[in-house]
């Protein structure tokens, strides 16, 4: 296999967002990685270089979690996880790449807008928003938007995001790419492009965490959100068009 530079690109400048900002890399590279390889080869090249980053990104913020509502949102992602692989492997390519191409269009839009949402008291509904995450992050990797919408609607502080969305991604990753092992769509190729990647992906850790401290987070993270929502759009346009 020649080197497959656009792919590293991809992966790399997306992974670097990620250990910026802490969210992004799926949003950003999945519309690029789906019209280079294919969205059945870029989810699961992405699931398991997000997983590598979330392993080196890991923090103290377990302190934070509340154990028994971050398992009801695992429970629930347990549940979507299959769902969303086998609708992946199994459903039409180009109406999967419409789907998804409009998920992180409208991703993108929510949190431009940042619109006000309903408080939720209970976290009785955790498993729903777990399950969701799960169905999306089985079939596009991009699992964490609902559970994000969720933490808002609880009124989280920011350290408990980050120890829960850490309590949330680890396993439901594990979910993910187990799914993708087991139902074949992690395959040697995929395997390859991730061994490609790698030194990329610990390089950008090293560059995200000195850059979190130069970039001003809030102006940034809308510009990010512009590029994800026209990538989004660009998605769409090309499976639609063919």
């Amino acid at each position: 296999m020649e080197i497959p530079w656009l792919i590293i690109i991809i992966v790399f400048l997306a992974s670097t967002i990620f250990a910026t900002f802490g969210f992004g890399d799926a949003l950003l590279a999945l519309p690029f990685l789906a019209m280079t390889i294919g969205l059945q080869k870029a989810t699961p090249l992405l699931a398991i270089s997000g997983f590598t980053l979330a392993i080196c990104l890991m923090g103290s913020g377990y302190k934070y979690v509340r154990w028994k509502e971050a398992l009801k949102l695992v429970l629930g992602s347990l549940c979507g996880v299959p769902i969303g692989v086998w609708l992946l492997k199994h459903a039409d390519k180009e109406m999967m790449q419409v789907i998804v191409g409009l998920v992180i269009s409208f991703i993108a839009l929510y949190n431009i807008f940042k619109p006000s949402l309903v408080k939720i008291e209970k976290d009785s509904s955790a498993p729903i928003f777990g399950f969701i995450g799960g169905v999306l992050g089985g079939a596009f990797n991009t699992s964490a938007p609902p559970v994000v919408m969720y933490g808002s609607m609880r009124g989280w502080s920011p350290q408990m995001f980050v120890g829960m969305m850490q309590a949330f991604f680890l396993p439901t990753d594990i979910f993910v790419i187990s799914g993708h092992i087991g139902s074949g769509l992690l395959d040697k190729v995929v395997l390859q492009y991730y061994l490609w990647c790698l030194p990329f992906l610990l390089l950008a850790v090293y560059l995200g965490h000195r850059l979190k401290k130069k970039i001003p987070i809030g102006q940034f993270q809308n510009g990010v959100f512009v590029l994800i929502f026209i990538s989004g759009i660009l998605l769409v346009v090309k499976s639609l068009l063919g």
